[in-house]
């Protein structure tokens, strides 16, 4: 009996076959693979911009809030600037003495600079009034390193001293103008000497300015 082998096209026919099959399987599983990722990084892209838009709405919500306070902020400010007697009891006519606006009384009671030969001015014109003997007026002008005043500044200090000559009764008017001045003045020594027809007052005393409010605006990245 003859050998018998078996048709040689068959065998080539079955391996083309698998390779074929071999492809469409590879090639479906990239594009599986591919549609797998394209779904997530749309997913991902999808929650992007969900959180673009809640932030665009909320921004919009927080503006509509805020222009709405404007015209009652404007309103409130007008009927405080323009009273005819000021939170100090002057008239707001003119600006000499107690006089002046609210606006200009709160400014000068707390300026927002740094400002030390206005202050030495502003004590000298406080004792003037009062009719007392002025000996001396001093402090350390020492203004502030460039940069310090943020946002969150609290008051800053500025230290000065003086020293008067007076009877007993304008020695009792220093303290009166002291108290009832527009600035704060913040008392930390007294010395008195003398008697009472001839009293000399030395005080180390420190007064505030309000470093102004930065607004800022920012940039936020949303994820």
């Amino acid at each position: 009996m003859k050998n018998f082998k078996p048709p040689q096209r068959n065998f080539i026919q079955i391996e083309k076959d698998m390779k074929t099959v071999i492809i469409a399987v590879g090639v479906a599983c990239f594009a599986l693979l591919f549609a797998i990722l394209s779904i997530n990084t749309l997913i991902g892209q999808m929650d992007i911009q969900n959180n673009v838009i809640s932030s665009q709405k909320l921004a919009y919500n927080n503006l509509i809030v805020d222009k709405k306070s404007i015209k009652s902020l404007i309103s409130s400010y007008s009927k405080f600037v323009n009273r005819p007697v000021n939170v100090i009891g002057g008239t707001t006519q003119n600006n000499n003495g107690n006089n002046g606006d609210n606006a200009k009384i709160i400014l000068d009671a707390l300026p927002s600079s740094y400002d030390y030969p206005a202050l030495l001015s502003s004590v000298q014109n406080l004792l003037s009034s009062t009719g007392v003997t002025i000996n001396s007026i001093s402090g350390a002008d020492t203004p502030p390193a460039s940069g310090n005043a943020t946002a969150s500044s609290s008051p800053q200090a500025m230290s000065f001293s003086f020293s008067v000559t007076a009877p007993i009764s304008g020695i009792q008017s220093v303290f009166s103008s002291l108290e009832h001045s527009i600035r704060p003045f913040q008392i930390q020594n007294i010395e008195l000497s003398g008697d009472q027809s001839n009293l000399t007052l030395q005080i180390s005393a420190q007064t505030f300015y309000q470093p102004p409010i930065i607004f800022n605006i920012t940039k936020e990245t949303v994820n």
